[in-house]
């Protein structure tokens, strides 16, 4: 299993340009007799129920995807969310707005997240390094001593992508220890190679490099970042559907109870097989700060809030300075704290992320300064799937600006 999503995240900050599709991709697809369309009875319908089908079902048969769901919000409201398909191919199960889902690398922003509030707290510096940062029986190398917290953040570091070296991945399935140790196997592992390029010089997409970041702060507050994950951005935000890993329970009696994720089961068909739940079902937990979150569509979109409101209005975690903070890349480069930036015509300074676990796919898109964001999610990641995905997130976007005018 890859534990690397870095090509990915650049597909999706390069497409969606602008909201530019004709009224004319929206067109509603053949009927389908297994797929049906689910939207939020509680939330006003930026799209009418019929859309749901219309614009999802179409690149769902585009991308041959098992489920594909999206959801529109602004500052306070989830104006619409919807999904059509079945939570695994194979299987009768339609895939439900109330159904799991796995974030992959959108997980960056809530480790950044993290972060920020405990800089805020002062429990940490920006640029505390990892000489400060670490306990002193760690031995690291010597051009890892002055790298700050920040540049962790923002791959910076020069914390190098692959995480094979030394028998690391394996160790990490095998998962001794606690969660806490096992990240510290990891921090210590990784931070001996010594970087891949001089601290602070390049831009390295690296899990590894969340991973150590997650783990400082595993340190510093003496609790797992599983358990602060939860205390401090869950729990404030009212997130109720959070968890770790592949979402759902084995199955029983033939029926599943969540979506999920597909593998291609030949590559000469592209066919997909549905991955049963298991510890082939993700990466392993060393590096759950990198990406092994789950939850439904409307909490995901309950967090998405917190960074368009930037500490304003309630909910909030934490002040408009540390959300200043996260949302800001080093001069010159494009990565913030778990977030990639841009301009759009649309919506002025967004930021955006995917994530794959190469099982599922998701991504988002929100515009602070308009105060809305999209975002899609699905149970596959091959073939298309990202362009797909940025496809609908594009489609939402038109169609939540048209109802602005």
């Amino acid at each position: 299993m890859t534990h690397s999503s870095a090509a990915m995240w650049v597909v999706g900050l390069l497409a969606i340009t602008t909201p530019g599709m004709s009224s004319g991709a929206l067109t509603a697809p053949p009927a389908s007799p297994v797929v049906a369309a689910s939207v939020s009875p509680a939330a006003p319908a930026v799209m009418a129920a019929v859309d749901a089908a219309e614009v999802l079902e179409k690149f769902r048969e585009k991308g041959k995807l098992p489920a594909l769901g999206g959801a529109i919000f602004s500052r306070d409201k989830i104006e619409w969310v919807g999904v059509v398909g079945v939570r695994a191919i194979g299987h009768d199960e339609k895939a439900t707005i109330d159904d799991l889902w796995h974030l992959g690398s959108c997980t960056k922003s809530m480790t950044g997240t993290l972060i920020a509030q405990m800089v805020e707290a002062g429990e940490l510096r920006t640029e505390m390094t990892l000489s400060e940062a670490l306990p002193k029986n760690y031995s690291i190398d010597e051009k890892y001593l002055n790298v700050t917290v920040a540049q962790l953040l923002t791959m910076t570091a020069g914390v190098p992508s692959d995480l094979q070296r030394d028998g690391l991945w394996a160790r990490l399935w095998k998962q001794n220890g606690s969660l806490v140790e096992q990240r510290a196997d990891l921090t210590k592992t990784m931070l001996g190679w010594g970087p891949k390029s001089e601290p602070g010089t390049q831009f390295e997409y690296s899990n590894g490099s969340f991973a150590i970041a997650g783990h400082i702060a595993e340190v510093r507050s003496g609790k797992s970042w599983e358990e602060l994950m939860q205390e401090r951005i869950f729990k404030p935000a009212g997130i109720t559907t959070d968890g770790f890993g592949a979402p759902g329970t084995p199955a029983k009696d033939g029926k599943i109870d969540q979506p999920r994720g597909h593998r291609v089961k030949t590559k000469l068909t592209g066919s997909l097989a549905a991955v049963e739940v298991g510890s082939g079902a993700d990466n392993p937990p060393g590096i759950s700060p990198a990406g092994r979150i789950h939850m439904t569509m409307s909490d995901w979109a309950k967090y998405l809030q917190l960074h368009l409101r930037r500490g304003d209005g309630e909910p909030s975690i934490m002040k408009r300075a540390a959300f200043d903070m996260a949302h800001t890349p080093p001069e010159g480069r494009e990565y913030a704290w778990g977030w990639g930036t841009a301009k759009r015509p649309w919506g002025g300074n967004v930021l955006t992320h995917n994530g794959s676990n190469t099982m599922w796919y998701c991504v988002t898109w929100i515009a602070p300064e308009k105060g809305f964001g999209v975002l899609v999610v699905t149970n596959a990641a091959a073939g298309d799937t990202p362009k797909v995905c940025d496809e609908v997130a594009g489609a939402l976007i038109q169609k939540w600006m048209a109802k602005q005018k």
